[in-house]
This record gives C-alpha cells, structure tokens and sequence, in this order.
C-alpha cells in the first residue's frame, strides 16, 4: 500500500498545474462532516468558494464516525471532526475550539440561576441522538459517569424549530457556535461541568501538494478564522 500511495501521489503531482487560478478552476471537491460543521460551517464556506472559484464543485457527505476511514478509502478529499484519530497517512489541522453550554427558554427556571450538576440531572432534556451512532462529546464528562439524564424529548437532528420546543420546559445541551446560531431569544447558561473539544481538518497524502487543494483548505482554514469565537 505504502509504494501505490507513493506512485498515485507522484501522477497526481506530475498533473498538477504550475499555478492555481481560482477563477478558472474547473474540479470535484468532496467533504464529509456531519451536522454541527454543515451548520457552523458549510454555509459561509460555500459562499466564500462560490464567490472566489465559482467553477469548483463541492460535495458534502456524512461521515458519522467513520469520516478518517472514508478519508482513507478516498470517498473524500477532506474532512472536518472533532474526532482525534492519528493516522499515520493523514495530515491534520486544528480549526479552533468550541465548548458545550445549556440552551433553555427564558422562561426556564434554571434560566435565572447559577445551574447545578443536581439541577442539571432532575431538568428535564431534549437530546439529539444522531445517526450512525455518533455521541454528544459532553456525555462523557466525569460529573455525568453513571447519570442517567431525564430525556423528554428525542430528534434525529439539530433543527431551528428548537426554540419553539423549548418553550416547553425543555433545556438542550450543545456546542457553543450551534447554540448561537439556532438559539434565537433562548437563553445560554454555563452547564455544571467543563467540556470542551477541537475541531480539526483532515486530509491524506495524495492532496496535500496539490495547488487547488491548498487553496480549498486555506479558505476553510480563512473561514473559521472568521467565525466569532467562544468565550
């Protein structure tokens, strides 16, 4: 496998252009991510890449927990995961940091108090369990060892009828940037316990000296650079 790398590696080099114009370029870029990176992310980079290469067609896949593999297996050319995996063959870049906070109504009880692991464990939650079997980040906290949470409602996905949902007593534990973007005139407390996670950009070897591609991970590197940071 090592030399087929090598050899595949090199052809693509021997096809590479001396320069990358932008404004010409003609490819197929394809990205697995999963919710919080098509929400966060995705929009702001597809407009920044529309704007600056309006020829460059980009894909977006699902990469659940398998994102390093389909990177491997060459289902895509780039993904982007708070999953830490170090793979000899892939090349990695850390985007930025984001933590977990509680989302509820202002109407919410615990809206206007300093919230407690007990508070925390008796409210009653709205969980987004994903698909492929992917596990919010924060579950795994030591203060929430053995806990079991009194869910009260369960959707397949992050949606921006939250708000609405809430209203009724609910209160949902999310990424910082996520709970901005959906959270309206919802309120954004501080949760009981610490928890916080990178998010990194993976690509293998067969790009990483290609032009184009350089380009195409500057400009995700350049638009969460943009992005408002977290406290």
């Amino acid at each position: 496998m090592p030399e087929i790398e090598n050899l595949i590696r090199g052809m693509s080099e021997l096809l590479q252009p001396e320069e990358f114009e932008p404004a010409n370029a003609d490819l197929d870029v394809t990205l697995s991510c999963n919710q919080y990176e098509l929400q966060v992310i995705v929009p702001e980079l597809v407009q920044r890449i529309s704007r600056l290469a309006p020829n460059i067609r980009m894909t977006f896949i699902q990469s659940h927990l398998s994102g390093h593999q389909q990177l491997q297996r060459g289902q895509c050319d780039l993904l982007l995961s708070p999953v830490v995996h170090d793979y000899e063959a892939l090349y990695q870049r850390t985007l930025f940091q984001d933590r977990y906070v509680c989302l509820m109504s202002e109407e919410h009880p615990l809206a206007r108090r300093q919230i407690s692991l007990e508070d925390y464990v008796q409210a009653r939650h709205l969980e987004v369990r994903y698909e492929g079997g992917w596990k919010p980040l924060y579950l795994n906290t030591p203060d929430l060892q053995g806990v079991s949470l009194n869910v009260g409602l369960r959707l397949p996905s992050v949606s921006s009828f939250i708000p609405t949902i809430a209203n009724t007593g609910l209160i949902m534990t999310l990424p910082e940037r996520l709970a901005r973007l959906i959270g309206g005139p919802m309120q954004i407390k501080e949760p009981p316990f610490s928890c916080r996670f990178e998010l990194n950009l993976y690509w293998n070897k067969i790009t990483h000296h290609s032009k184009a591609h350089q380009w195409i991970r500057e400009q995700i590197i350049n638009t969460c650079s943009g992005l408002d940071t977290t406290e």
